[in-house]
């Protein structure tokens, strides 16, 4: 008698581990620079002139809302964790600039994104204390009592996004602040305009993002595990858009996710594309939110 076979485990976050290792090039060239090393979008405020700055602009906004650790009573080595790290840049900037001892690991499921940030962490020749693994962030190898962690457009991509929390709540400290920029639903009911909706699901599909959810809900989920808002603004203003008029839009969304093209960076294109839209038609949002451990 034949013995059935097992169904394999599937690796939820495999598509996102693949989408980074595939990727990871592309973005680096196309989307960052070499002093900056941050994958994540640029932002605009008043008097940025450069794309440099730009770039860092996410880096000191992070950096801003973790200064109080540093001038906190009886402060000592502050200790935290990138959730979704890519090449290393967020974390390196801010351990560059943090007003006193630190330490911080960065987290990321790509191999290829750590092995990249590794080596540029070998450049720092000692000079931050920062450790690099290939790790989910819904499982963290990592002791509890963390002072901060953030994350910079890895939440969406986020397989558990109630574990997100969890897990991260676990992990820190009373008083220990969790840091977010990223991508929030404005609305959890589905668009009335079926382009609004075409493009909502080209955005999630070209950018391996099943954790698209709106601001209330991830307000009331932080809540449950202890982290209270207390901090939050719009970041939306401060993105510059390409777009291509809608009707064009719709037809490169239409039939681009069917072309042959054997590149992997194809179906982000779209994505973007797509988010574009949906960012300048209010349909999504893109958010600081920092929370707070208080029980």
């Amino acid at each position: 008698m034949r013995c059935p076979a097992l169904n394999k485990p599937t690796d939820p976050d495999a598509a996102v581990r693949a989408y980074y290792d595939q990727n990871t090039a592309h973005f680096s060239r196309l989307g960052s620079s070499a002093k900056v090393r941050s994958i994540h979008r640029a932002l605009w405020p008043p008097g940025v002139s450069t794309r440099d700055q730009a770039l860092n602009v996410s880096n000191e906004l992070v950096l801003q809302a973790l200064l109080p650790l540093a001038s906190a009573p009886g402060a000592a080595a502050c200790r935290l964790v990138d959730l979704g790290c890519g090449l290393g840049g967020t974390l390196f900037f801010v351990l560059e600039h943090f007003p006193g001892a630190v330490h911080g690991v960065g987290l990321t499921l790509s191999p290829v994104q750590a092995r990249l940030a590794r080596e540029y962490l070998d450049g720092y020749a000692g000079k931050i204390s920062a450790v690099i693994l290939t790790a989910n962030y819904l499982a963290p190898p990592l002791a509890p009592g963390l002072d901060a962690a953030y994350e910079i457009e890895a939440f969406t991509h986020a397989s558990d996004p109630s574990k997100f929390f969890a897990e991260t709540a676990r992990h820190l400290r009373l008083g220990g602040r969790l840091v977010m920029v990223d991508d929030f639903l404005a609305d959890a009911r589905p668009p009335a305009d079926l382009n609004h909706r075409q493009w909502l699901h080209a955005y999630r599909r070209g950018w391996r993002v099943p954790s698209l959810h709106t601001l209330d809900w991830v307000r009331a989920e932080a809540h449950n595990h202890g982290l209270a808002l207390v901090q939050e603004y719009s970041l939306s203003p401060w993105l510059h858009y390409r777009t291509l008029p809608g009707r064009i839009t719709n037809w490169v969304l239409r039939v681009g996710f069917d072309l042959s093209i054997n590149d992997p960076i194809w179906p982000s294109m779209l994505g973007s594309l797509a988010l574009q839209h949906c960012l300048q038609a209010g349909l999504v949002e893109y958010r600081l939110l920092v929370f707070e451990k208080q029980a």
